[in-house]
């Protein structure tokens, strides 16, 4: 008895682990279809012990997505079931819209990395948790459901009616005994009319929840859109300080460099439209963009004396232009118009070089001369030029300098030598 009294007070604590083996098998499923291809139907299975979720490489579940931190969490078994640890990550860990730092799961368990939801399930869940109702987590302090996820609400609703689908064909002794003597003439039993009115609130309160859900979701993506737009837009600004300033160099003297990045932005751009297709500010770079590859390559044309070339380039971009869908709201219809009337004005441009071309030297006439139809043909273009740059007189002062420069030097230089040829013809 002295010996045992030695240990009345001490208390042993052993920490219970249990080998992997004897975790159920569990999946993660991916709720959210507006997620990148990759993730899209991601489904996680849980079978090797402890495994970390991150962007990281060195993870055992690698998820490359710009919300998931570099080392996000870790799902390990204990006590014959699963817990979720968050690794301090930036956006969190959530188990049924509760933030946690660690928390066992139970199957069926809505769980958010970031904003990236998962549902978690066991393969063989216990009898126990396979008849339970949604978790009360799910319930704010005044009784009001959150879902944040169409996937969210789609488990909540179906477990909803699971329940009440039960509760409602297991009836009470009592209305087992009274239920015979429920007979009215016409009309439907009495509690069949409670089974339908609880279907019908539950019907209502699923379309409810799903509107709702689906409503915020678009909201959500519009503003992810626009987030992506404005990091654009600063990026083509800053082109436009870079290379197309007065100070960027002369047309004719392309640089690689500006081309390379032009492409490279374009790319960029062409995949945010693909993403956010209704968004209008990304159909205005694109269109924009656009442009601005077709004057580099224009101008180059024209230095080289490929003037039918430029025209025929000219051409295909009027036609790429004209296949952009312009999205909701006014931005891209007005940048579309702008470039479809910059594209007139190159359009132009390359009837003057072509005619420059083919009769290059008034001063010094030679047999190839131009008749007075073509003089007149040529010289009748001077109108819609004035027109078409007056109207796009903000755009090439603000965005489009360089191409102003080629409609500078068609004013000063081309112009003088069709007037001088009119004097050499109107003397024969």
């Amino acid at each position: 008895m002295a010996n045992d009294s030695k240990f009345e007070d001490l208390t042993i604590i052993q920490e219970n682990k249990i080998p992997a083996e004897q975790t159920p098998p569990a999946r993660l499923i991916c709720l959210d279809d507006l997620l990148e291809d990759t993730l899209k139907n991601l489904e996680i299975t849980l079978t090797d012990g402890e495994q970390t979720i991150g962007r990281a490489a060195q993870n055992s579940i690698c998820l490359v997505y710009k919300k998931i931190s570099r080392h996000h969490a870790r799902i390990y078994p204990h006590n014959e079931s699963w817990e979720i640890e968050d690794l301090q990550s930036a956006n969190g860990v959530f188990v049924n819209e509760q933030r946690v730092t660690r928390s066992r799961l139970g199957h069926g368990d809505i769980v958010r990395l970031g904003p990236v939801p998962f549902r978690f399930e066991l393969e063989r869940p216990a009898p126990a948790e396979q008849a339970s109702t949604p978790s009360s987590a799910h319930l704010g302090d005044g009784g009001t459901m959150y879902a944040y996820h169409a996937g969210v609400l789609e488990s909540l609703v179906a477990a909803e009616a699971a329940s009440s689908e039960e509760k409602a064909e297991t009836p009470s002794p009592s209305e087992a005994v009274q239920r015979p003597k429920e007979r009215p003439i016409g009309g439907a039993k009495p509690h069949y009319r409670k089974r339908a009115i609880r279907y019908g609130l539950m019907l209502l309160l699923g379309v409810a929840l799903l509107g709702g859900g689906y409503a915020y979701l678009q909201r959500q993506h519009a503003q992810q859109g626009q987030m992506l737009a404005k990091g654009l837009e600063a990026r083509f600004q800053r082109f436009l300080d870079h290379y197309e300033g007065e100070h960027s160099p002369d047309p004719l003297d392309l640089g690689q460099r500006d081309l390379t990045e032009i492409r490279n932005m374009a790319a960029h751009i062409d995949i945010a439209t693909e993403q956010y297709p209704d968004n209008a500010s990304l159909r205005a770079l694109q269109a924009r963009v656009s442009f601005i590859d077709f004057e580099r390559e224009f101008a180059r044309l024209l230095g080289e004396g490929k003037t039918y070339a430029a025209e025929q380039l000219v051409k295909d971009t009027q036609q790429k232009v004209s296949s952009l869908p312009p999205g909701k709201g006014n931005a891209g219809k007005e940048a579309s118009e702008e470039v479809t009337n910059l594209l007139d004005l190159a359009a132009i441009i390359a009837q003057f070089k072509q005619f420059r071309q083919r009769f290059p030297d008034p001063f010094n006439p030679g047999p190839v001369r131009p008749s007075p139809y073509e003089l007149r043909a040529i010289k009748a273009l001077k109108i819609p030029l004035i027109e078409k740059k007056k109207a796009s007189h903000l755009a090439l002062s603000i965005t489009y300098s360089r191409f102003q420069q080629l409609l500078t030097e068609v004013e000063e230089e081309d112009m003088r030598f069709i007037n001088r040829w009119q004097e050499v013809v109107g003397q024969q």
